[in-house]
């Protein structure tokens, strides 16, 4: 994780200054950064829910699909707020 938030931050990174084979790079580590954390979520909240979870990651979300929303009439959703305050905002 740790190397994943250092690509995520380096200047070349940022700016998209990097050659296409460093891109592709960067890409491949921060999507390992990104499971890594899944799994983790995945095994707190079958802690937290005692195994009565299934627990699915909508990733295109920027363009407002996920096939699990589109697909059940029913699901729940979990929203988790990074910040150190309280917020209100839309989901």
């Amino acid at each position: 994780l740790e190397r994943a938030m250092g690509v995520a931050q380096h200047h070349d990174a940022v700016s998209g200054t990097e050659r296409q084979h460093v891109a592709y790079d960067y890409a491949k580590r921060l999507s390992r950064g990104i499971n890594g954390c899944m799994d983790v979520v995945n095994k707190a909240l079958s802690n937290i829910f005692q195994n009565q979870i299934n627990t699915e990651y909508c990733p295109l979300l920027n363009i407002s699909q996920c096939a699990l929303t589109e697909q059940n009439g029913k699901f729940y959703m979990l929203a988790y707020n990074p910040l150190p305050r309280q917020i209100s905002t839309y989901i």
